[in-house]
C-alpha cells in the first residue's frame, strides 16, 4: 500500500500548469487585465462599457477569442461581431453573461444572460461559432 501512496504523492506534486482560457479579463469602463505572462497587466482596450456584469473566454493557448456584457459581443479585434448585439442580459446584473464552451465542439461557445425582468428576456442563451465570418 505504501508504495501507491508515495506514487499519489509524487504525482500531486508535479508542477501543475493552467489552462488559458482565463487570460483575458475586460470589465468596467474600457478596463481590463491580461495574464499572458504571468502577471496582471492592465489594458484599456476593450469596448465594455458596464457597471456590473460581464464575461471573457480566451483559447487554451491564452489568445483573446471574444467577451460580453451579456448585452454586446466583441470579437478579439474588439469589434462587435455579427449578429453580437441585442442579447438580453442586464448590465446592473453581478452575472449578466456566462460563456460555456459547448460540449463536443472545438469553435462553439453558449453564452448564457439573465435579465431580472422574463418579460425583457429572462434566461436565454445564444451560440457563438469562432469558425464563421473568417474566424
Amino acid at each position: 500500500m505504501k508504495p501507491y501512496l508515495l506514487a499519489c504523492l509524487l504525482l500531486l506534486s508535479l508542477p501543475g500548469y493552467s489552462q488559458g482560457e482565463a487570460n483575458h479579463w475586460y470589465f468596467g469602463f474600457n478596463g481590463g487585465l491580461q495574464f499572458t505572462s504571468g502577471n496582471p497587466t492592465a489594458v484599456s482596450n476593450g469596448q465594455l462599457a458596464t457597471i456590473e456584469g460581464c464575461t471573457t473566454i480566451s483559447s487554451l493557448n491564452g489568445a483573446l477569442l471574444f467577451y460580453t456584457n451579456g448585452q454586446n459581443v466583441w470579437n478579439k479585434d474588439h469589434q462587435l461581431m455579427a449578429n453580437g448585439g441585442g442579447l438580453f442580459g442586464d448590465l446592473s446584473s453581478s452575472q449578466a453573461a456566462v460563456i460555456v464552451k459547448k460540449p463536443g465542439a472545438d469553435f462553439t461557445y453558449y453564452i448564457f444572460t439573465t435579465n431580472p425582468f422574463p418579460t425583457n428576456g429572462g434566461f436565454r442563451y445564444s451560440e457563438v461559432d469562432l469558425t464563421a465570418n473568417s474566424g
